[in-house]
């Protein structure tokens, strides 16, 4: 192509597609719309979904990894505290990268729950090991609430008298779990059976005396 300046003079030719002196386009500003995130749960992870006013893809990652983590569009949960997840959009040819935009919100503990079987009828001066087992894994403790019939040391419980024992199972929870609700066990402390041994007596005369003697098991 050719261009006329005037006066019989042209310049030229110039490729086709060639604009002299056009400056580029420039880019166009973007934002991020990114939902508030309610209260979630350790051990749990949620989808995280976020807009650009672009239509370009959202990324995301964590600015609090101690407490939870972004793999891609995922978001899992580690311990309890507060999270903060972060999301980006970097731009391109046309746009500009979009303002980051965080939501921080709390992650809560898990709940948890103890199985404690049932304790049958024990027998004084025995010892009973006592068994129970927590939904997080995490070890039970046991005291007795009945200390004048029975006794716990560790997972040991030894009844002292005959009565009614009662074992408390518990679990205090940690950094991921919440402690869980106490479980009480009751149960009879029966006495221990006993015989007398009374040897016979031999026959005896009127208006005499004599000692007697018996000896109990016990």
């Amino acid at each position: 192509a050719q261009f006329n300046l005037g006066g019989g003079n042209t310049v030229g030719p110039f490729p086709l597609g060639i604009f002299i002196g056009s400056p580029p386009l420039p880019a166009v500003a973007q934002t991020i719309t990114f939902p508030a995130i309610p209260t979630q749960i350790a051990l749990t992870s949620l989808g995280l979904s976020a807009t650009s006013t672009s239509g370009l893809a959202v990324g995301f990652s964590s600015l609090t990894p101690a407490v939870c983590t972004v793999s891609g569009t995922t978001a899992s949960f580690l311990v309890a505290g507060s999270c903060t997840i972060q999301a980006s959009q970097t731009g391109s040819n046309t746009y500009k990268a979009a303002p980051m935009v965080l939501q921080s919100f709390s992650v809560s503990h898990a709940p948890q729950t103890i199985n404690f079987p049932a304790i049958p009828t024990t027998i004084v001066l025995t010892a009973v090991r006592l068994m129970a087992s927590s939904t997080s894994g995490l070890p039970v403790a046991f005291n007795s609430t009945t200390p004048t019939v029975c006794s716990v040391s560790g997972i040991i419980a030894s009844m002292l008298t005959a009565g009614t024992c009662t074992i408390q199972a518990n679990q205090t929870g940690n950094g991921v779990y919440n402690p869980a609700p106490t479980v009480n066990r009751s149960f009879s402390v029966t006495g221990l059976a006993q015989t007398i041994t009374f040897p016979t007596i031999a026959t005896q005369y009127a208006v005499t005396s004599i000692p007697l003697t018996a000896t109990a098991s016990s």
